[in-house]
């Protein structure tokens, strides 16, 4: 498989502005339920959905697989742990194609320079919440 390693930089006006405009609409097509409660705990939640939303772009560029259609942006998940460090959760047709290319389950590398390991979903109700 191909390692790969992508970036990403959005800019924290633009996604403030969406959810002005969109509201729940917009966080809910593009994140998850635990993302939307990290961020929207935070002072300044625009700049936390910024982060994460440039992560899954991120992740997108990293994977060694061309994708068809739409892609399901809350089958990428970033998560926090107890030190504040973020990983990446795939599911759903992102993880099934990251581990036809090598990924996940066979042992590959499919988040180029996250801190952590790309790992399958955890059952809700688990994890720091930080």
């Amino acid at each position: 498989m191909r390692a790969g390693v992508g970036t990403d930089i959005v800019a924290v006006p633009r996604i403030a502005a969406l959810m002005r405009a969109r509201g729940a609409a917009f966080l809910e097509r593009w994140f998850t339920a635990r993302e939307i409660d990290y961020c929207s705990r935070k002072a300044v939640p625009s700049r936390h959905f910024a982060a994460r939303f440039a992560a899954k772009e991120a992740v997108v560029k990293a994977l060694p697989v061309a994708w068809d259609g739409p892609l399901p942006w809350r089958s990428i998940e970033i998560v926090t742990d107890a030190r504040g460090a973020p990983s990446v959760v795939l599911s759903g047709a992102i993880l099934d194609a990251a581990t036809r290319a090598g990924g996940p389950a066979s042992g590959g590398p499919v988040a180029g320079q996250m801190p952590n390991p790309v790992t399958r979903p955890a059952a809700r109700g688990v994890g720091s919440g930080a």
